[in-house]
């Protein structure tokens, strides 16, 4: 099996993980937060705003860093800060808090392991079947759509938004 294909797969689950959480299980968590930090639906959609503006912000920097520098020290970094931002999530005590760590931290981590370093990636092994290895890829996201918020609600109910988010 080609190995282009193998990157595929990595594409896939990182762009499941790093929007596919993030954005489409944040509906999952909004009415517990609200009721966690006593704070307005307003004020929960603020952090996610904030995430997606410095997602946007961060798009030409990581494309001048994609184009110099090797993808997979981008997308570990954006890996480890996700990690990271996951864990300070989960450890926030007001709204603010969180609404900082999803702009600045998760942000940044999602926008390093996301969509233009894994189609960077993937486009790079591939010149016959480029588009269907992009397509492939970039169905963790969509997938995720499906999935992450069946799967958040279930870990939620078991154990909790913190340790979900852990």
């Amino acid at each position: 099996m080609y190995y282009g294909w193998k990157i595929v797969g990595v594409a896939f689950i990182t762009l499941f993980v790093s929007i596919g959480f993030l954005f489409y299980s944040y509906g999952v968590f909004m009415p517990i937060l609200e009721i966690e930090f006593g704070s307005s639906r307003l004020a929960g959609s603020l952090g996610l705003s904030g995430m997606m503006l410095t997602m946007g912000l961060a798009g030409p920097y990581l494309g001048k860093t994609v184009d110099e520098s090797s993808i997979r020290n981008v997308m570990i970094t954006g890996i480890l800060l996700m990690a990271l931002g996951f864990l300070l999530a989960a450890r926030a005590n007001a709204m603010w808090q969180f609404q900082v760590i999803l702009a600045s931290t998760l942000g940044i981590g999602a926008a390093f392991s996301g969509i233009i370093p894994s189609q960077t990636l993937v486009g790079n092994w591939f010149i016959r079947r480029r588009g269907i290895a992009l397509g492939v890829a970039t169905m963790g996201v969509s997938l995720a759509g499906i999935l992450m918020p069946l799967i958040s609600t279930q870990l939620i109910d078991a154990i909790g938004w913190r340790y979900t988010f852990v």
